[in-house]
């Protein structure tokens, strides 16, 4: 169908004739960026029709931009756009193309005859390409390291239309991507004023050692053509194994240069370099004391180098204990060995003696063990022993044990070298030492009243004894001395000894014994049918009491400290006064006291008063014994109490 714009010229024009247009087919114009595009108006003027206008058109969304108007008749009054011309052959002239001038330009002829008036449209479409610049290769790589998947490079093709495409290649053979060893990742950019865009192209490569002068490229590859980058080649390192030292020595001896190891790096590429180190810190070849060797060898096969580096080393008693390591260092950084501690062997100089246990003071009876030191590395496996009277080889071991040592032991030992005699060690060993003697010890029985002479002697290694009895486990003011033995004075003694961090310890238990003896017989009370009488003795061993009437026993107590006993018994009267005998006894002997008990309810001095009287009236001869123990015990009390 024509456009508005036709149907009004043809309007102006006076067109009556059919409005069915001879159909054309879209040609496609490309163009280049930059340059004129020539869009071409390929008409043909029927027999019989003159061209009375010609216009082009450009199709912008739903309308159409007039873009030149020319009149055959009148060349002079022509309309066109900026930018716009026609050339002879009316073809559409578009210069310094761009992306926007992509689009539908139609080039239409109004053609008239002597009976008919027509038109003519030609579309075309126009496509704009713009070649990218020559692409080139960005931040590069400064090397590849072998075995490790790194970023090469990226590959930059720049302002193109429509976008390039980029691909790699290794010596002019095209790398494909397989995410492990080769890597390609693109990515394209427009630009919003212009809308032209670029590619960007990053290789990640893994290299190997066969890499080496390997020259990497990049094509873009355009609708207009295939541009190549420069070729760019890549240093590939390869870091090294991690260093070793292998043939260490197995010891250093002072004062003599001495092959330490050799450190080997393998396998890297470049070289690397391999440095010694003491605790830490570099040595310095200087030729005397620190020698090093070092040398390189490549792998024919592989392209990779081994660096071998062997130290010697001239040793002080300082580096014992000291460790050694050396360092691989490398463009790709730098490794260090496990350290190496080498024992160094120097000669005895000196020794030295000590007492190894005890620990503490040594006194006499204990296991004395000496040992002798060699400030030498190794230190000797024999010494000689030198003890009271007597020399002693000890083999394959550095101390002595002195058994049970006594204090005739007390004095000088020595040690020596068994092939140097001359060097030794000594040592001065005391012996500490405490006697006790006590007389008596253990069990001593003796008789109330007789004598004991405790006799207590101390020898000490030293004067600063120091003496403390206890009795019965509690501490004495003063050692025990004995006149007449009391039954107070039985118990467990006990004297300790302390000099020195020594104690000694010897005791006796002293028994005091002795026959009974009543000390006291009374009446304790009465009751309305009974009277309790209670009997005090003393006596070692316990007395055993015994009354000559019958009883009701109470109760009864022992002191075994001082012998007292006490038996308590309750008696019947029968009526009338009584008289009541206890007696006491035990292995050494016996004792008797009678007491008059009178009947029930009657007072006690009425009693004994009476008693008395009785006494002193029927008193006989044979009973004249008694009738004095009633005078002294009832009589006299009674007396007392009268008064």
């Amino acid at each position: 169908m024509p456009s508005s714009a036709v149907m009004l010229m043809l309007l102006l024009y006076g067109v009556a004739a059919s409005m069915s247009l001879p159909v054309q087919t879209m040609e496609t114009v490309t163009g280049r960026y930059g340059q004129t595009i020539t869009v071409p108006c390929p008409y043909r003027i029927p027999p019989g029709y003159s061209l009375e206008m010609l216009t082009w058109y450009k199709k912008e969304g739903l309308n159409e931009i007039t873009l030149l108007t020319k009149d055959p008749d009148r060349p002079e009054d022509i309309f066109q756009m900026p930018r716009i011309n026609i050339s002879s052959d009316s073809s559409l002239l578009i210069s310094q193309g761009n992306l926007k001038d992509q689009g539908k330009y139609t080039c239409t002829l109004f053609l008239s005859s002597i009976t008919n008036n027509t038109f003519q449209e030609y579309p075309s479409y126009v496509v704009v390409y713009k070649k990218p610049a020559l692409p080139v290769i960005v931040n590069k790589a400064e090397f590849l390291q072998g075995g490790v998947l790194m970023r090469l490079g990226t590959c930059v093709a720049r302002d193109a239309y429509p976008a390039a495409d980029i691909t790699w290649q290794k010596n002019g053979r095209p790398l494909v991507s397989d995410g492990m060893h080769i890597v390609v990742t693109s990515t394209v950019a427009k630009n919003s004023s212009t809308g032209l865009v670029t590619t960007s192209s990053i290789l990640q490569y893994n290299a190997t050692m066969q890499d080496v002068n390997t020259r990497f490229n990049c094509l873009s590859s355009h609708e207009l053509g295939t541009e190549e980058s420069e070729p760019s080649s890549v240093a590939v390192y390869k870091m090294p194994a991690l260093p070793v030292i292998i043939n260490k020595a197995e010891f250093l001896e002072v004062s003599l240069l001495t092959q330490l190891g050799t450190c080997v790096a393998r396998d890297g590429h470049p070289a690397a370099n391999i440095t010694w180190q003491k605790n830490g810190q570099p040595l310095v070849y200087d030729g005397m004391h620190v020698v090093v060797t070092s040398t390189v060898v490549e792998d024919s096969s592989t392209g990779l180098s081994t660096t071998s580096s062997i130290l010697q080393y001239n040793s002080t008693k300082q580096d014992v204990n000291a460790r050694f390591n050396c360092l691989s260092t490398h463009k790709l950084g730098t490794e260090e060995s496990e350290p190496l501690t080498i024992p160094v062997h120097y000669p005895t100089e000196r020794l030295s003696l000590t007492v190894l246990t005890p620990e503490g003071p040594i006194t006499e009876g204990d296991d004395v063990t000496l040992k002798c030191r060699a400030d030498g590395n190794p230190p000797p496996s024999s010494y000689n022993f030198h003890l009271k009277n007597q020399t002693v080889l000890v083999e394959n071991c550095d101390s002595y044990t002195l058994t049970a040592i006594t204090r005739d032991s007390a004095g000088e030992y020595k040690c020596s070298l068994v092939d140097d005699e001359t060097i030794e060690a000594s040592l001065s060993i005391a012996v500490s030492y405490l006697d006790l003697s006590l007389s008596p010890t253990g069990k001593v029985v003796k008789l109330v009243s007789e004598p004991l002479a405790v006799k207590m002697e101390v020898s000490a290694s030293g004067n600063n004894a120091k003496v403390s009895w206890t009795k019965d486990g509690k501490k004495m003011e003063a050692a025990p001395e004995f006149g007449k033995l009391s039954y107070t004075d039985a118990g467990s003694y006990t004297c300790e000894v302390f000099s020195a961090g020594l104690t000694r310890r010897q005791s006796f238990d002293l028994v005091v014994e002795g026959s009974p003896v009543i000390t006291n017989l009374t009446q304790d009370g009465a009751h309305p049918n009974s009277i309790q009488l209670a009997c005090e003795a003393q006596g070692v061993p316990r007395p055993v009491f015994v009354w000559d009437v019958s009883t009701t026993e109470d109760e009864s107590s022992y002191n075994e400290r001082d012998g007292k006993a006490t038996k308590k018994v309750t008696v019947v009267p029968n009526g009338q006064s009584m008289y009541v005998t206890c007696s006491v006894s035990n292995r050494l002997g016996k004792d008797a006291r009678t007491i008059v008990v009178s009947s029930v309810g009657t007072s006690w001095p009425k009693l004994v008063i009476t008693c008395v009287l009785m006494v002193l009236v029927l008193c006989t001869e044979h009973q004249r014994l008694l009738c004095s123990v009633w005078q002294r015990e009832g009589g006299i009390r009674a007396a007392e109490e009268g008064s």
